[in-house]
């Protein structure tokens, strides 16, 4: 590679991994809790690891807005996709912001 040419990180391929592995684990989260399902402490598990993928949602939903828009600044290809995934990121981030702020105050005034 010649020493004039900048290699520069793609962010449409991390925005797209990183919202991509997101949703993955979430279907991987959802099977495991229904082949669990079957025991007497099933809903332990499902409270625990769907508030775990709601905590979640909101930094990878700004994660992936901050990168479709650095991806559409740079003018990079697939500007239509990074269009939908800015909006859809964003429809998310705001779907879950409000959960999240309320889990996190409760579990704040919560005594230890």
């Amino acid at each position: 590679m010649p020493e004039g040419l900048e290699r520069r990180t793609r962010c449409y391929r991390w925005a797209f991994g990183l919202l991509g592995g997101w949703l993955i684990c979430g279907v991987v989260l959802a099977v495991v809790l229904l082949a669990t399902i079957t025991d007497v402490n099933a809903g332990y598990p499902a409270l625990f690891f769907g508030g775990l993928f709601m905590m979640t949602a909101v930094p990878v939903a700004v994660a992936c807005a901050v990168l479709a828009g650095a991806s559409l600044k740079r003018r990079e290809p697939y500007r239509r996709a990074m269009i939908g995934l800015l909006v859809i990121s964003s429809l998310i981030a705001l779907r879950f912001l409000s959960r999240t702020l309320t889990f996190v105050v409760a579990l704040l005034q919560t005594r230890w």
